[in-house]
């Protein structure tokens, strides 16, 4: 799910290849309408078996696709991420309707993003004064990135534990608005978090830097084709 602003999308996949052959397979799906605030869905797929349509909109509005003989998927080592090599169809719901036009979409996305960024970035009277804890006036420019690195490093980031105190799961239920003061003074944040407090550090040493999103290749491959941002 990804929230951009009050507009919501959301992915849902249907993966055809499993461990076992697959003689015949039959999927359904009901599109969320979302009642007063109406959804659109869209679709794509890649890898499908010989022989399978696509899947189709029928008149009652469920999507519908049948699919036979499908291979059974093998794991390789060191092979790209599995989901990314299996037969499978992706759904794309946007609240408002759903952009049909690519360069259009990723356009609007590509500035919602940068747009959450700064906001998230802009304490800078903040970011100069934790710099000033950091680096020394006379120091080159490569020292002054690798002390500002080594600074963020010691930070900890909550993406590599599996559990959170009493106080963090507080603080996650009043749905702040955070921003790279707040992830300074307690000393935590995600990864996405402690890359933004590592950009709004570098700009108050004097560095030009921009942020820039990129896919996971953890599950999936990016593709401009699926409507739908990735971290």
């Amino acid at each position: 799910m990804q929230n951009f602003r009050g507009v919501i999308c959301a992915l849902v996949r249907w993966i055809l290849s499993e461990q076992l052959f697959t003689k015949k397979a039959q999927f359904s799906l009901r599109p969320y309408t979302g009642g007063p605030m109406r959804y659109g869905v869209s679709w794509s797929w890649q890898h499908l078996p010989p022989g399978t349509s696509p899947p189709q909109q029928e008149k009652d509005e469920i999507i519908r696709m049948e699919a036979s003989n499908v291979p059974a998927f093998q794991t390789e080592d060191y092979s790209p991420p599995a989901n990314e090599l299996k037969a499978r169809v992706d759904f794309i719901y946007e609240r408002g309707g759903v952009e049909k036009d690519q360069e259009s979409y990723w356009k609007r996305v590509g500035k919602e993003r940068n747009e959450q960024l700064e906001r998230f970035v802009g304490k800078r009277k903040a970011m100069d004064e934790a710099v000033a804890q950091i680096i020394a006036p006379n120091d080159s420019k490569d020292v002054k990135l690798r002390k500002i690195y080594d600074r963020v490093q010691q930070i900890r980031n909550q993406s590599y534990e599996l559990r959170k105190t009493e106080q963090e799961v507080k603080r996650e239920k009043e749905k702040r608005e955070e921003n790279v003061e707040d992830v300074w003074n307690r000393g935590y944040g995600n990864s996405i978090q402690l890359t933004s407090l590592f950009l709004g550090l570098v700009r108050s040493a004097g560095f030009e830097a921009y942020g820039c999103w990129v896919s996971s290749r953890r599950d999936y491959f990016f593709t401009a084709v699926t409507l739908q941002a990735q971290n």
